[in-house]
């Protein structure tokens, strides 16, 4: 039998894999790097440049044959189609930080209440670097037009994010 912590860590990994698929996460990466001032990658080594899903797993939520599916996955036996409908069944159960009673969670402290999010959200944290100027400094004026086009897209992104899967998605940067 896996290590919880290691079977945790391993179903955290495939389920941001999955959310970046469908909700085609790749493309909203290259939208970021595409505009003009253009967002600078922080995590250059993942799959994801920008992105990193923040929910905690909940692998008590799954019952003892998806555990044991889980388990096949991690040690290799079981792939493809299995692991696929494994994760697309379980994944917003077992990622949503309280699913049942909507209660809202605060993820980060913000005093202006952004932090707060419905407790079924899936919540990825957006990173990238700080627009420095020929003499070194942050490029203010960039980093404020950064602001208002990471604000659009995020609107716009999280709408369609919550019609394509009935759960409400948020980045927070």
């Amino acid at each position: 039998m896996a290590d919880k912590l290691d079977l945790s860590l391993f179903y955290k990994e495939m389920a941001e894999e999955y959310l970046r698929k469908i909700l085609s996460m790749k493309r909203l990466e290259e939208r970021f790097e595409e505009c003009e001032p253009s967002f600078i990658p922080e995590m250059t080594d993942r799959p994801s440049h920008f992105f990193t899903l923040v929910n905690r797993v909940n692998l008590e939520r799954l019952d003892e044959s998806e555990m044991e599916l889980l388990e096949g996955m991690y040690q290799g036996r079981v792939e493809g189609a299995e692991a696929a409908a494994l994760l697309e069944q379980t994944c917003f159960r077992v990622m949503a930080g309280d699913p049942e009673s909507g209660v809202v969670h605060e993820y980060f402290q913000d005093i202006h209440g952004k932090g707060i999010l419905p407790g079924n959200a899936m919540v990825f944290l957006f990173h990238d670097k700080a627009t420095i100027d020929e003499s070194g400094r942050i490029d203010t004026e960039a980093e404020l037009k950064k602001i208002r086009i990471f604000a659009n897209v995020k609107r716009q992104f999280e709408s369609l994010a919550e019609e394509k899967t009935g759960v409400p998605v948020c980045i927070v940067r």
